[in-house]
């Protein structure tokens, strides 16, 4: 926080966020085969909605899933 001015006790944002997921798994819950990938990006402004702090953040998530035997019962994730 010495380095941010930012208070330690608590802080208040707001802001808009975008989220784009591209998904090619075979199913959600128990994949065997194909990918994920999911990008987000959040933008928080200083003073929107009451909000004390601004800073933006980016996450970036791929998943790749592919079968290690010809049963597929073993696959690596």
């Amino acid at each position: 926080a010495r380095l941010t001015g930012l208070p330690l006790t608590a802080q208040t944002a707001a802001g808009p966020s975008a989220e784009i997921i591209w998904d090619s798994r075979d199913s959600a819950i128990d994949p065997r085969q194909g990918w994920m990938a999911r990008a987000n990006y959040r933008v928080l402004v200083d003073g929107l909605l009451g909000g004390d702090t601004g800073w933006e953040k980016l996450n970036l998530d791929f998943r790749a899933y592919r079968g290690l035997s010809k049963d597929r019962r073993h696959r690596l994730g």
